[in-house]
C-alpha cells in the first residue's frame, strides 16, 4: 500500500469508495475483522489524508472526528451513523429490522452440531473445577501483530502505556454470514453485530450476546461469530446505541463511563426489542448470554423479556441503585427461564457468597440452575484478547469448559 501523491477529493465518496487499497478495509469493517482505528490508519495511507480517511468511515457508518486518543466532544443519539451514507455509498439508510452492511465474502465452512454433555435441574449444587473436556476448544492465545486485520483488535484505542491484547484465533467473518443490522426500539435504531451459520438456512435457534464494559469490541463480536459457527444466529447487541455506539467513543473509557449510566429499564427495552428483530428474522427459540458488564444484564433480560435460557459469565449480582433499579436477587426466581452460570473462584469483583444466594433463590423457587465456579480463573477468564493479571483475564483450561457448558446448554433449551 503506498500514499497518493495527490489526495483524492474527499467530497467524492464514490471515488475513495472505488480505491482497490480501501476495499478490503471496508470489507473488513462491516466483517467486524477491522477496527475504527486500524481503518483510519491504512486508509489515510492510501488514500493520502486523514480528511479523506475520515470521510470514508463515515460512509461505511463509523462516524468519528479524530484519529487521535482527546476524547469525543459530542456523540450522535442512536444509530444515525449507519443512515448517513452519502449519495452513490453502498450503505443505505436501513428500514427497521433491515440488514445494514453485508460481510465480505470467505470460504463456506459448514456449522459444527456436535453435543456436550452438561448437568441441569432446580436442585443442582454448585460445582468446582473442570469437569468434562469441552466439545469447542479455542485455539491458545498468541501476541497481536500490530496493523493486521487478522488480530481483531479492540474497537476504540488502549490506555497510554497498556500494552498490546493477545488474540486468540477465533472464527474469521469469512466463516460465517456476518453483518451488522439495526431494528427499531422506539424512535431509537439500536446497532446490532449479527452473524449466522454459512451453510445452514431456514428458521435457526438464536442467542443474543450482551456484551462486557466496554461495548461492542471485537472480542464480543467473535463471541457472537463462534455462536454462527455452531448452528445458531447470534446478535451482538450494542447497548450504546442510543449514545451513538461504540463507534462514537474515542477511548475504551469513555464507552465503560457511557455504559455505567445505562439505566435497567434502557437495557430491557433494547434487549426486548433485539428479541423482537430475531422472531421477524428466522429466529425460533432465543436465548442470551453475557459477560462481565453484561452477565448480569443477561438477568436481566431473562426476568423480564421472553427467552428460553440464559448463561451468566461472571456477571456482577449488584444491589439497586440510581441506575440498577432492579434487584436480581429478589426478581430472578419470579419469572427465569434455565440458567446456567460460569465464574472464577479468584474473581475480585464477584463474592461467591453472592454467587451462592442467587442460586439458592433459584433451586428455593424450583428454577432450572446450574452454576460452577472455576478455582483456576478469576474475572474475565472468557476474554481471550486480555492477558490474565491481578486475577483478571484469560484462562484457557476455564474458557474451554465454560463454552461448552455454554453451547450445551442452548442446545438442550434452544434447539
Amino acid at each position: 500500500m503506498t500514499m497518493l501523491s495527490t489526495p483524492l477529493d474527499t467530497d467524492n465518496v464514490e471515488a475513495l469508495r472505488d480505491h482497490p487499497d480501501v476495499q478490503p478495509l471496508i470489507a473488513g469493517w462491516y466483517a467486524g475483522t477491522v477496527g475504527r482505528r486500524e481503518f483510519l490508519t491504512r486508509a489515510t495511507v492510501a488514500l493520502g489524508s486523514l480528511a479523506a480517511a475520515t470521510t470514508l468511515l463515515s460512509a461505511c457508518g463509523g462516524d468519528v472526528q479524530t484519529v487521535t486518543p482527546a476524547p469525543p466532544t459530542a456523540t450522535t443519539n442512536g444509530a444515525a451513523a449507519l443512515s448517513r451514507a452519502a449519495s452513490g455509498s453502498a450503505v443505505a439508510p436501513a428500514a427497521s429490522g433491515s440488514a445494514v452492511a453485508p460481510a465480505g465474502s470467505g470460504s463456506a465452512v459448514a456449522a459444527t452440531r456436535a453435543p456436550s454433555a452438561v448437568t441441569s435441574g432446580s436442585a443442582a449444587p454448585m460445582t468446582t473445577g473442570s469437569a468434562a473436556a469441552p466439545t469447542a476448544t479455542r485455539v491458545p492465545a498468541s501476541p497481536a501483530t500490530t496493523g493486521s486485520a487478522a488480530a481483531g483488535t479492540t474497537t476504540g484505542s488502549l490506555p497510554a502505556g497498556q500494552p498490546a491484547p493477545i488474540v486468540a484465533t477465533g472464527v474469521a467473518a469469512a466463516d460465517v454470514n456476518a453483518k451488522m443490522v439495526q431494528f427499531k426500539n422506539g424512535t431509537v435504531d439500536i446497532l446490532a453485530y449479527e452473524a449466522r451459520p454459512k451453510n445452514m438456512t431456514g428458521p435457526l435457534p438464536a442467542v443474543i450476546v450482551i456484551h462486557e464494559n466496554q461495548g461492542l469490541t471485537d472480542h464480543i463480536k467473535d463471541v457472537t461469530r463462534r455462536l454462527a459457527k455452531e448452528g445458531f444466529i447470534g446478535l451482538g447487541v450494542d447497548y450504546l446505541s442510543h449514545d451513538g455506539g461504540t463507534m462514537a467513543f474515542n477511548t475504551l473509557q469513555d464507552a465503560t463511563t457511557a455504559i455505567n449510566k445505562l439505566t435497567d429499564d434502557q437495557i430491557i427495552g433494547d434487549s426486548n426489542a433485539a428479541i423482537r428483530y430475531l422472531t421477524a428474522n428466522g429466529g425460533t427459540k432465543v436465548g442470551v448470554v453475557g459477560f462481565c458488564w453484561g452477565g448480569r444484564r443477561s438477568l436481566l433480560t431473562a426476568e423480564n423479556n421472553p427467552v428460553s435460557a440464559a448463561v451468566v459469565f461472571y456477571g456482577p449480582i449488584a444491589p439497586p441503585d440510581a441506575v440498577q433499579t432492579k434487584d436480581t436477587l429478589v426478581d430472578a426466581p419470579k419469572d427465569m427461564c434455565p440458567v446456567l452460570g460460569n465464574f472464577g473462584g479468584l474473581d475480585p469483583i464477584i463474592p461467591a457468597a453472592k454467587i451462592q444466594q442467587l442460586q439458592q433463590a433459584l433451586q428455593a423457587a424450583g428454577k432450572t440452575v446450574d452454576f460452577k465456579i472455576y478455582p483456576e480463573a478469576g474475572h474475565a477468564f472468557n476474554n481471550d484478547t486480555r492477558p490474565f493479571n491481578n486475577n483478571v483475564g484469560y484462562v484457557a483450561s476455564a474458557a474451554q469448559d465454560a463454552w461448552g457448558r455454554t453451547l450445551a446448554w442452548f442446545r438442550k433449551y434452544l434447539v
